[in-house]
């Protein structure tokens, strides 16, 4: 893969939203690649972070958010499977060839107690935002999900949470145009 350029579309979605807006926007690009040095942030056959990349990300929303800050290099990951495969080996229906990836998790016990919040969040977002619940949970209140498909701005009420995080993966970033923010 060649790049034409080292700024990204998203690099460039990430300045004009800190540069025009008062949205609080976590854009965990550099800590993720520093990771890369104590784990592997991302699945091998697979377009989705993985638990690290999960926490990394986390951590960056709880630093935006509350000021704390736990750097991955003393986090407690355990691999837990080993043998796993992925959406890309899956889609050239190889996942018996391509299954040599491990799979860590991160359990409740091991975290930083003075970074739980009381807070309710609502997480809007696409798959990337699935892996995310479940470390979301061990930090906040309570956790919903909505698809970013499907939300709709009078949710909030319904939902009426502290926070709203709006989860968009890098190569989602062209779509953010299609999305309705009314409240039909």
């Amino acid at each position: 893969v060649y790049r034409t350029s080292e700024i990204t579309r998203c690099d460039r979605l990430y300045e004009y939203l800190t540069q025009n807006s008062d949205l609080e926007v976590v854009y965990p690009k550099e800590e993720l690649l520093a990771a890369k040095g104590y784990y592997q942030v991302y699945y091998k056959y697979d377009t989705h972070w993985n638990f690290a990349g999960v926490y990394v990300g986390v951590q960056c929303l709880l630093r935006q958010l509350y000021g704390t800050y736990e750097d991955i290099s003393g986090a407690k990951l355990i691999i837990e499977h080993q043998n796993m495969s992925g959406d890309l080996a899956s889609l050239i229906g190889m996942t018996d060839k391509y299954c040599d990836d491990y799979y860590y998790n991160f359990y409740a016990q091991d975290i930083n107690p003075a970074q739980m919040v009381e807070d309710d969040i609502l997480v809007v977002g696409d798959s990337f935002s699935d892996l995310m619940l479940g470390e979301l949970d061990y930090y906040f209140g309570n956790v919903d999900q909505v698809g970013v498909w499907t939300f709709k701005m009078n949710m909030l009420d319904s939902y009426q949470p502290d926070v709203v995080l709006w989860e968009c993966a890098e190569r989602y970033a062209d779509r953010l145009s299609w999305i309705d923010l009314t409240d039909d």
